[in-house]
């Protein structure tokens, strides 16, 4: 919830997602958007939903997915969603 009153929902991320390092990744991306002159607000809403669309996307093959796997996923998840 924003301090608005938005509320802002993401549909994506997984259970294979739940190992170390996933935040340390997720804070980056956050970082990144930042860096770029987003708000907080919606780098966050970004980075949320293309840390989760990554481990979506390598959680079709895998049971487990480690977080070097979801930052090494995040360039093919910005390529997929620009051309989509």
């Amino acid at each position: 919830c924003l301090p608005t009153g938005e509320v802002r929902i993401n549909p994506t991320g997984n259970p294979a997602m739940a190992s170390g390092g996933m935040g340390d990744v997720l804070t980056g991306i956050i970082t990144a958007f930042v860096a770029q002159g987003y708000s907080a607000e919606d780098a966050a809403t970004m980075a949320v939903y293309l840390h989760g669309k990554a481990g979506d996307k390598l959680a079709e093959n895998r049971f487990v997915v480690s977080a070097h796997q979801v930052a090494l996923e995040i360039p093919k998840t910005i390529k997929s969603i620009l051309k989509s």
